[in-house]
């Protein structure tokens, strides 16, 4: 664990917090400060620059978790990465090397939130992160979804690949772009004509996909039964381990919106 880390012994996140306040009201120098809950009674108190889930790896294998506070620090480092993630390291979105970046932080925390928001149709940003660590390339980067990893450029998750987001997302981080655009999945018409038909006869293994009420036993199904079920209407992709919720989401857009050529 970091050892500007503190465990917060409590069931109950606000007193978790109130004890934070103490700490800074003791005097404690720790700027930003997160509370992540990792237990039913226990949460750690984390700098906002630091993983709470490849801290708890580093430390598991018996070696020290380090990261840099800002991008300038990055920079100034011999060996530094940029890591884009979401649902708090759930899902490595994109990174790249820190001399690669062209964009101020500022921009590259508003395109971690943008990714986080629009990929999970939520409005909640709170989980998306930016961190800075000292990863080489050809390196790993441990995270939900299949984790990441540095290259000699910008690496981004399949998930941003699929969604027509790769383009968009290396020119931000590089400085030549200002605006992430609109998804732009490319899918077969036979794909396309499946969205459709999911989401106007509201099949019920696309439920959570589109937003509508779904029956309760759906709870209770096989995933191989449920992806049996999704592929009889929409055609598996060929290039992709599967069709992301995002992308049939964007595809239906596109549809509903006439945008499609």
């Amino acid at each position: 664990m970091p050892t500007d880390a503190v465990l917060l012994e409590s069931a109950d996140r606000d007193e978790a917090l109130a004890e934070v306040r103490r700490l800074e009201a003791d005097g404690r120098a720790w700027d930003d400060l997160d509370v992540v809950d990792v237990e039913k009674n226990t949460s750690v108190l984390l700098r906002s620059y630091q993983s709470a889930a490849r801290s708890f790896l580093a430390e598991s294998k018996g070696r020290v978790y380090r990261s840099f506070r800002t991008l300038v620090e990055a920079q100034a480092a011999p060996v530094a990465a940029v890591i884009v993630e979401g649902d708090y390291g759930g899902q490595i979105f994109a990174t790249c090397p820190a001399s690669l970046v062209g964009c101020t932080e500022e921009r590259v925390r508003r395109l971690a939130e943008e990714l986080e928001t629009r990929v999970n149709a939520t409005t909640y940003a709170g989980s998306a992160q930016v961190l800075f660590e000292p990863i080489p390339i050809g390196g790993g980067v441990a995270g939900g979804m299949g984790g990441g990893g540095v290259i000699d450029g910008v690496w981004v998750h399949e998930e941003i690949r699929q969604l027509g987001w790769a383009e968009d997302v290396e020119a931000i981080l590089r400085g030549r772009a200002a605006e992430l655009g609109d998804p732009h999945p490319v899918v077969t018409q036979e794909v396309r004509e499946g969205v459709m038909r999911a989401y106007s006869e509201r099949i019920d293994v696309f439920a959570y996909v589109f937003g509508f009420q779904g029956p309760d036993y759906l709870m209770k199904l096989h995933r191989d039964e449920w992806k049996r079920r999704q592929d009889a209407v929409i055609p598996p992709p060929r290039d992709y381990k599967r069709w992301y919720p995002s992308t049939l989401r964007a595809v239906l857009a596109e549809s509903l919106s006439g945008g499609v050529e």
